[in-house]
């Protein structure tokens, strides 16, 4: 097993001395340039003490409108009681002699980011080889904990520097001739013709999918899940409650119309088992990307999700469910956890500009057969917030009569709900349920 070189951990942490006092000097010299480099870097990005108390005090002469020289700031930091620890006057005349030209002051805030970066790298792998050590501690608790302290380094690429309209209308533009070439909306097609065209599919950004237990959910993400991979447009389908080969026998007995009761209880016979050995093969073809392992995080989700993206482009990311996804803390109060995960879905949806598709439960207050509300969504608060759309699904719906008499509830009888739409309008669709084949069918008749 390889060793740890005590020299690594004795050495001082990476910096550039140099490229901290050009920044300031050139700042000095042309107080204009902190508006550019303030979106770079922050105080703490500083590795030296007194370079640190500095900038602070730059920006806080301009966050007061105040301008910037060498006297301003002497007078600022003595009030801050930071002048003489910062080496005082002399010092400050110093760092204007430090800089040629103040027109590089970005290059030289991304050199101090660049060693900041590094040192934050440094110390995050620090507290987790010390956390390693410890006699105590638990592998599944620290790949958590790690997971969390890698994830906090963030780079100056992590700030988006605002764009001009004009460059927003050249990239809507090019989306608008997409969607005219293919004849769909922005997100994900669903495969369901009269929410496709009333809706536009799933859009880019969270989408919650709503039910209560064993009333469709995962029967549905399936079905959206193939009909895009079946289209070549790749899917990673992160499945939770449900084991990979379950989860593919399910579609197998779909496609091949072979009942799922005859599979459980082994009563196929030459035919069905002809049927479910061309519609095997011709699922092996499709991108559809499974995950089943019970032990994943959202930053598993999230890491996974983007690596799978730059090999194959997805253009859908499915989460069943919400409930099984191990949180990153447990410690936390769950409502926290919650909330977290939700941000994080939410988040990833933006990284890949793919819709995020995330399964949920409704607490018990829904009785069968009952259109939901959102108030009824377990959790719901962040939830039901981060969320661009919330849809619910629900079995032994009460369709209503087609002459105006009492409302007709059936067991084949679906209905699928927008409760939440943040770019749309909002209805209730008819579906049917096919509860042989553990699929949705389109009813073209309104509800």
């Amino acid at each position: 097993m390889a060793k740890v070189n005590p020299e690594l951990l004795d050495r001082l942490p990476p910096s550039d001395q140099a490229a901290e006092k050009a920044l300031l000097g050139s700042i000095l010299i042309d107080p204009r340039r902190i508006d550019e480099v303030s979106t770079m870097i922050s105080a703490t990005d500083f590795y030296t003490d007194a370079h640190q108390k500095i900038f602070a005090a730059m920006l806080d002469l301009h966050d007061r409108r105040q301008a910037i020289d060498v006297n301003l700031l002497a007078a600022r930091m003595t009030a801050l009681g930071s002048f003489e620890a910062a080496g005082g006057a002399e010092y400050l005349l110093e760092l204007t002699r430090a800089v040629g030209a103040a027109v590089y002051a970005a290059h030289y805030a991304s050199l101090v980011k660049e060693k900041a970066v590094l040192r934050s790298l440094i110390h995050a792998a620090t507290d987790i080889l010390r956390d390693a050590w410890d006699p105590g501690a638990e592998s599944a608790e620290l790949l958590l904990s790690a997971e969390a302290k890698l994830g906090q380094v963030r780079t100056s690429e992590d700030r988006k520097e605002p764009v001009p309209l004009s460059q927003v209308a050249l990239e809507a533009t090019k989306e608008f001739e997409q969607i005219h070439l293919r004849h769909s909306g922005m997100g994900a097609a669903t495969g369901l013709a009269d929410f496709d065209e009333t809706i536009g599919g799933l859009p880019r950004g969270l989408t919650v999918l709503a039910g209560r237990t064993s009333e469709g959910k995962t029967a549905l993400a399936m079905q959206i899940a193939q009909h895009n991979a079946e289209r070549s447009r790749p899917v990673y389908y992160v499945s939770l409650e449900m084991s990979r080969t379950t989860l593919f026998s399910r579609l197998a007995c779909g496609g091949a119309e072979v009942d799922g009761a005859k599979l459980m209880t082994g009563k196929l016979d030459t035919q069905d088992m002809a049927a479910l050995a061309a519609e095997s093969n011709r699922l092996a073809g499709m991108p559809l990307y499974v995950n089943d392992s019970p032990e994943t995080t959202v930053l598993d989700v999230r890491r996974t999700a983007r690596r799978l993206n730059r090999k194959h482009r997805l253009s859908l990311v499915v989460v069943d469910y919400l409930g099984q996804v191990k949180p990153a803390d447990s410690r936390v109060p769950r409502e926290q956890q919650v909330a977290e995960m939700s941000r994080q879905f939410k988040i990833l949806s933006g990284e890949l500009k793919v819709p995020v598709l995330m399964l949920a439960q409704f607490n018990r207050q829904v009785a069968p057969g009952e259109p939901p509300e959102l108030r009824f969504l377990r959790e719901s608060g962040s939830v039901e917030q981060d969320a661009d759309m919330v849809l619910a699904v629900w079995t032994n719906a009460a369709w209503p009569h087609p002459e105006g008499g009492k409302p007709v509830v059936a067991p084949e009888q679906a209905a699928l709900a927008v409760l939440k739409n943040r770019n749309g309008k909002r209805t209730t669709l008819k579906l049917r349920w096919v509860a042989e084949r553990v699929r949705f069918q389109n009813v073209n008749d309104p509800f």
